[in-house]
């Protein structure tokens, strides 16, 4: 499909197989976004309703959220490194002073990630924030 805006709050979806737009506008209609869709003869148009001042935190709640969900992928990284290095060390791959220097490096990394993605939700909630 092709997917194009007439102005700044209404976007058009062109198929290119007219078959697919009442099931374009019924996922776009299930899928809680509080969009309407309407179809036409060849399109589906959605008017992008104005954010009011609940929708702007809701989407910030939202953006919180993923923000949460890359940390827990973070340390579920962490997890499974730290199992790595554990286990190179029990197999006598490595000694135990190389264990505590990559235990310590993967810290280093995890809070690294851990500060760039508190930064970006930051950013992104200023942005998130600005609009009314």
């Amino acid at each position: 499909a092709t997917v194009s805006n007439l102005d700044a709050q209404t976007l058009t979806i062109k198929p290119w197989d007219k078959n697919a737009i009442h099931p374009i506008a019924k996922a776009i209609t299930e899928a809680w976004l509080w969009l309407n869709p309407q179809t036409m003869a060849d399109s589906v148009m959605i008017k992008m309703p104005a954010l009011t001042e609940e929708r702007i935190k809701e989407v910030a709640k939202i953006a919180k959220n993923l923000a949460e969900e890359a940390k827990i992928s973070i340390r579920n990284a962490r997890q499974e490194s730290l199992k790595d290095i554990k286990k190179a060390e029990d197999n006598k791959e490595i000694s135990e002073d190389i264990k505590k220097q990559h235990e310590n490096d993967l810290q280093k990394l995890i809070d690294d990630a851990n500060k760039k993605v508190e930064e970006h939700f930051k950013h992104k909630e200023a942005d998130i924030m600005k609009i009314k």
